[in-house]
């Protein structure tokens, strides 16, 4: 039994030993001591456990989740930024080997759900889409099938 069910059930069994022992008592003056009484060691049975709460922990293990969680967001995104950077300029310098200048290069990124680090998606500008199929060619055999590559014309 976990700890709010065994106070619960303590508060219960308190209440109900009140009850019997009141069908006993006379309705005199002892009877308003005796119910002072039990108000007084219910009022305990219900403070005593919020006491024994560590309230530092709590709140400190949710502001620690939460910085966590913030801290691990950021990093994934500059992960994300890095990786596209890297992945643009290694494009871009393999289309200029090419023969074949970009304007632009942009690629989005994303994580998996199992923590994987992959491009969806590529978008050249060219100066000239004469070149687009072999663009496409390089551009895919770099970032994988997987990736859309869009290509536009620059001017």
């Amino acid at each position: 039994m976990n700890v709010f069910s065994q106070w619960a059930a303590g508060v219960c069994a308190t209440a109900a030993a009140a009850g019997m022992i009141r069908l006993f008592l006379p309705a005199d003056k002892e009877n308003r001591a005796f119910e002072f009484l039990m108000g007084v060691v219910v009022l305990f049975m219900l403070i005593v456990p919020l006491s024994q709460i560590h309230w530092d922990t709590v709140t400190q293990d949710a502001v620690e989740d939460s910085r966590t969680q913030s801290l691990t967001e950021t990093a994934q995104q500059q992960q994300l930024t890095y990786s596209a950077g890297q992945i643009e300029n290694m494009i871009d310098e393999t289309l200029q080997a090419a023969g074949i200048p970009a304007e632009k290069i942009q690629v989005r990124m994303d994580i998996s759900e199992q923590g994987r680090i992959f491009c969806n998606e590529v978008e050249i500008q060219l100066q000239d889409l004469q070149k687009e199929s072999e663009a496409r060619y390089l551009v895919q055999s770099m970032v994988g099938k997987e990736a859309e590559v869009k290509i536009h014309d620059g001017s």
